[in-house]
């Protein structure tokens, strides 16, 4: 309903405010319920800073279903960080984006393809370590993956088919991004990107 068309993130939750944020993009088509609403960076920013995070990041098991509802968390860090950034408040986006990783451990929680981004927020807000270690951490996943597709038969294939072709597209998403910001990093990684390829050669010929 028009309701959303008139919503604020200030957090895990939304604000009705009187200002028009067109829930549909400029070709007319619905915006995921990730993407609803502006966001008032200074707002959403200091309820971020009293969220409690107990013990999300310590050595606990995180269930499918805790990481599942997580995604929203990660999604609306994101969101946060890149409207800061545009806004020109890196030291503050750059504080989001580490508080999102420090406290949801990106090989604990997943969420890979909302991460993908933080390589490149990283590189924007002008830290090519901390955009190292996302991207090398995402590749070390990337390369699991593909090292269990590449012992699977034509059954498992035809199951998997859709994350085999989702991983390699995220896995040259990295490439992609590296390359256009550090050229030393990307050439490791683009050996390692076609060393994957080749594996997979045998398996979805």
């Amino acid at each position: 309903i028009w309701l959303k068309d008139y919503l604020q993130l200030d957090g895990l939750a939304y604000k009705f405010v009187p200002i028009l944020t067109p829930s549909k993009s400029s070709n007319g088509r619905p915006k995921s319920v990730l993407d609803l609403g502006r966001i008032d960076t200074e707002t959403m920013y200091n309820n971020v800073k009293k969220w409690d995070w107990k013990n999300s990041n310590s050595n606990i098991y995180v269930d499918v279903e805790t990481r599942k509802n997580g995604i929203v968390i990660r999604n609306n860090l994101i969101r946060l960080a890149e409207e800061l950034i545009i806004a020109k408040k890196y030291v503050k986006a750059e504080e989001i984006l580490d508080l999102s990783i420090e406290k949801m451990p990106i090989k604990k929680y997943g969420h890979v393809n909302f991460v993908l981004g933080y390589p490149d927020a990283y590189y924007q807000i002008g830290n090519k370590e901390k955009a190292k270690y996302v991207a090398n951490t995402l590749v070390d996943i990337f390369r699991d993956r593909i090292e269990f597709y590449s012992g699977l038969d034509n059954n498992g294939v035809s199951q998997h088919y859709d994350d085999i072709e989702g991983t390699l597209m995220m896995y040259n998403n990295i490439v992609v991004t590296v390359d256009e910001n550090d050229k030393e990093l990307a050439e490791e990684l683009k050996i390692g990107y076609v060393a994957s390829i080749r594996s997979l050669q045998g398996v979805i010929e």
